[in-house]
């Protein structure tokens, strides 16, 4: 990602805040119910963009917790309330799908998530205690989403638009990482104790099944999948998490193999927190040859694809690297329109198909 894009966004949360948007409305008489319903929303994309950037690009938020007392929008259509409107309805059930379901949804995870990037950035050691009640608060917050959007597996996705099944992939997706981010500083087995078993175990398992969904995301964006229709919505901070698993797998099978040299001992089904070698070997492979179909298109894929290869140590092909980056002399083969813009900041994504 584009520094600049980090920079132009912690510009646009200080404009925010500038105009009050971190205070909620019901404080100010003269904002209608409308426009503080509305500027809860934006508040809401705000609050988004910012745990975003600051996961993509590894630093700390620019928006703290305690600066923050906006309540959450409500679950309401926009035709449920104009700007007549002298008070809000009740906020809906989550059982009716509205364009800002997926928003709220998101929230629930980015609120937890914020503590995880705090403790991942902090320069000081977090209790192990407290970083396993934010994983429980993790796993908490992926209980409590709309059933519409909680990834149940591909056959509960057949009858369902194809971005409501990305979406709900996306959702999904941001539970692992958080995972992966809140536990990786525990992953090699030569430095950490006995006591964070645990944190290894939790932090492999959600990255494996982070390249399984990128796998499978990969398939079914190819003509005639569920998510054909919206592959154009898969940007940056989508592959993201694929990108922080490759690195976490690779680190993980270096680890592994130095551990397996020190005991001296060759066997291809060694484990590491029960997590064999294996299998890892066998995730990295159908991640490298996603990432080197995309090495034309983009930097991050064909540095993933460069890790992956000399991590794997001759697993076939290797990585394009004298093809220019968004080489538009050459046609691709399938029309292809990557955007740089996260799906989540428009609000009526869910009622389309």
């Amino acid at each position: 990602m584009d520094v600049g894009i980090s920079v132009l966004i912690a510009n646009l949360v200080q404009i925010a805040l500038h105009m009050g948007y971190h205070r909620d409305a019901k404080h100010f008489t003269s904002i209608s119910p409308f426009a503080g319903e509305m500027r809860r929303r934006v508040w809401a994309m705000i609050v988004q963009l910012d745990f975003s950037i600051s996961t993509q690009l590894g630093l700390p938020g620019v928006l703290r917790h305690s600066h923050v007392e906006t309540s959450r929008p409500r679950n309401l259509f926009d035709y449920d309330f104009d700007e007549e409107a002298t008070a809000l309805p009740d906020s809906r059930p989550e059982t009716e799908v509205t364009p800002i379901l997926y928003v709220l949804a998101k929230l629930r995870l980015v609120s937890v998530g914020r503590k995880v990037v705090d403790i991942a950035t902090d320069l000081q050691q977090c209790p192990y205690t407290e970083l396993i009640e934010i994983d429980r608060e993790i796993s908490d917050a992926r209980g409590s989403l709309p059933s519409s959007l909680r990834w149940k597996g591909l056959a509960s996705a057949l009858n369902a638009p194809s971005v409501t099944t990305l979406l709900t992939i996306w959702l999904h997706m941001i539970t692992l990482q958080l995972k992966v981010i809140l536990h990786k500083k525990f992953l090699d087995p030569a430095q950490c104790g006995q006591q964070y078993k645990h944190s290894r175990r939790t932090c492999l398992v959600a990255a494996m099944e982070l390249l399984a969904l990128q796998h499978l995301v990969e398939e079914e964006i190819q003509p005639g999948g569920l998510l054909c229709e919206s592959r154009w919505r898969i940007s940056s901070t989508f592959t993201n998490p694929f990108l922080l698993a490759t690195s976490v797998l690779c680190f993980y099978l270096q680890s592994a193999r130095k551990l397996t040299e020190d005991q001296e001992t060759t066997s291809e089904d060694d484990q590491v927190e029960g997590v064999d070698t294996a299998s890892v070997k066998d995730a990295l492979k159908k991640s490298l040859a996603i990432w080197l179909r995309n090495c034309s298109q983009s930097r991050e894929a064909r540095k993933a694809a460069v890790a992956v290869h000399h991590i794997l140590e001759n697993p076939g092909a290797s990585p394009d690297l004298e093809t220019p980056i968004n080489n538009f002399a050459v046609a691709p083969a399938e029309p292809l329109f990557n955007s740089a813009t996260d799906v989540s900041y428009f609000p009526g994504a869910l009622n389309r198909t």
